[in-house]
Order: structure tokens, then sequence, then C-alpha cells
């Protein structure tokens, strides 16, 4: 790579930090990591069952709480164990069974809707409100649900997988129409420094006091961690992902669902706007 190369590298790594702190990526990370709190057992119980059909049900559990305690800590580990055990369906009947898995699903996916927020605030791009949007809601929904499917094979395979991964989460949750070339680069950049990241943050999380200051929900607070500095290397990844498209010659097309959203600084507003936010209006 000449000098050339490298100063257009910097160049989208830096308009990438600055496309990410504008967005405001650490309120975004904290609200992912709130949902995910909830969604996380609904996840593992789906990819248990999933990854079960080839592995065995037991088998398939104890490679991905192993994983997680890699990932989290050991702590952190147990409390997800816990919470998919309480949360597995053991009503009998077709209703009561019915229900369980509809929570399920919901459960599992509701965070996916939150990072598709994330991931369009970092787009410039917002759902266009619209008649159908049941069907837009279950779409999104399905979607999500492929992605909470392929998180856990990710748990058992290589870094390519990863990759592959924030491949399909960068094509395929954000409301921008993008062809797999404009995400390839951004997706390998984030699971790179993803499969750095956490266990850097997993080791940090082990050797600290976190969970013993926090007393009975030092677990909570570990999976709150870990997830809120797991989703600012995804948001940093499609900061990047985006910068890298612009800087190709690309554009920012929003879907059909989609609309293109301005961000303008209150200070830099007419007097009227100013005034009219400040009444709130």
């Amino acid at each position: 790579m000449g000098k050339d190369g490298a100063r257009r590298w910097w160049a989208i790594t830096r308009d990438a930090v600055r496309l990410w702190l504008a967005c405001d990526a650490f309120t975004y990370a904290g609200a992912l990591a709130f949902y995910t709190l909830f969604s996380l057992a609904p996840v593992v119980i789906i990819a248990v069952s999933v990854i079960g059909l080839v592995l065995g049900e037991q088998a398939a559990q104890g490679q991905i709480v192993a994983q997680l305690q890699d990932l989290m800590g050991r702590e952190a580990a147990v409390a997800v164990e816990q919470a998919v055990a309480r949360s597995r369906i053991q009503e009998s009947g077709i209703l009561p069974t019915l229900l369980g898995v509809s929570a399920l699903l919901i459960g599992a996916t509701t965070v996916f809707g939150q990072m598709q927020l994330s991931l369009n605030a970092i787009w410039g791009v917002a759902a266009r409100p619209s008649r159908s949007s049941v069907f837009l809601f279950v779409k999104n929904r399905l979607l999500s649900l492929t992605v909470v499917l392929a998180i856990g094979f990710v748990l058992l395979v290589s870094l390519l997988a990863v990759a592959l991964l924030f491949c399909a989460i960068f094509k395929v949750l954000p409301d921008v129409v993008l062809r797999w070339r404009d995400v390839v680069v951004g997706a390998l950049v984030t699971a790179s420094l993803f499969s750095i990241g956490r266990y850097a943050i997993a080791v940090y999380l082990t050797h600290t006091a976190t969970a013993s200051t926090y007393g009975a929900a030092g677990s909570v607070v570990l999976i709150l961690l870990w997830v809120y500095y797991s989703s600012l290397i995804l948001l940093f990844g499609a900061a990047f992902t985006k910068t890298q498209m612009l800087a190709r010659g690309g554009a920012v097309v929003p879907s059909d669902t989609a609309v293109l959203v301005r961000r303008q600084l209150l200070v830099d507003a007419p007097a009227g706007m100013r005034a009219a936010a400040a009444r709130g209006v």
C-alpha cells in the first residue's frame, strides 16, 4: 500500500470516527444493551433448539454457554444459563405452547428492532410511516429471526463466519439499498475489531471488581457492560461501512420504506426554528 492508499484509509477511518460520535453511538449502544438484557435468553433458547437438531440439545447448550463464559466471564454466563432455564416453555397443550413460542420469538427479535434504529441513525435514514406497518413489522421480525439463528452458529465457528454475520446485519437491517460489495470491507473490519475486542472486554470484566461492586446484580451489570462495549464496535463498523462506500463514490439510497433524514444542529438553525423548538412545536 502506497502513501496515497494509506492517506485514503486514514481519511476513511477518521471520518468513520467522526460519524460514529456525531450519531450518538454511546446512547444507541446503551439502548441496545438494555434490550439485549431481555432478548438474550430467548435468543439462546432458539439458537440451542436449532443447533440441537444437529449436535443434540445438551451439547449445543453446553457449547454456547462455554462460549458465553469465555466472552462475558463465568458469573454472566451462569446468569444467562439460569435465565434460559426459567424461560423455557413448560406448559403442555397447543395454545400455551403457541403463546410461549410467540413470546420467545418476539423477545428474541426485539433487540434487532433497536439495532435497526441504531443502524438507520448511522446511515441517516428513518422508516417511512406506512399503512402497511403490520406487514413491515412482520417482515422485520422475520429478518431479525434469521439473524438470531445466525448468531447461534457464530458462537461456534470462526472469524470468517463472524464476518459473514456482520455482512448480513449491515446488508439486511438498515433501511438502505446496499450491495454486498458495499458492506464486505466494513464487515471484515468489524469482525476483526469484534474478535479482538470481545476477548479484551472479557479480560477487563474478569479482572475488575465490577461484579462484586454491584452485589447480587453484578452478573446483570457484566452482561450489560459486555453488550454495551460490543454494540459500540458494531456501530463503529456501520460508520466505517458508510464512509468507505461514500469514499468510493457511492450514495446513500433509502429503501422504499424509508426516507433520508437531514441532521441540523439547533444552533445553526434559523431563529424562528429555534423559537419553535423552545416552545416544543
